[in-house]
């Protein structure tokens, strides 16, 4: 890789998200968050004992619907 690349690299990071960002984004618990990262719903990465989360596979997981619990219920 050359130099050039390198430095376009470090001047546009990848958005990185904390469970608690993620969480209020989408609007559920951080302990359903947790939930989806054990089940390897939605992907991330940890930097020591924490965990986190690029901002473009929560995009994903929510155009794919794969955050999404399907239970089936009998209509009321």
């Amino acid at each position: 890789m050359k130099f050039a690349d390198l430095h376009s690299l470090f001047e546009a990071p990848p958005e990185v998200l904390t469970p608690g960002e993620v969480s209020r984004l989408i609007r559920a618990s951080e302990s359903y968050l947790y939930r989806l990262i054990a089940e390897e719903r939605l992907p991330c990465f940890r930097i020591g004992v924490h965990y986190r989360i690029l901002k473009r596979d929560v995009v994903r997981c929510l155009e794919e619907e794969t955050y999404i619990d399907r239970h089936t219920h009998p209509p009321p």
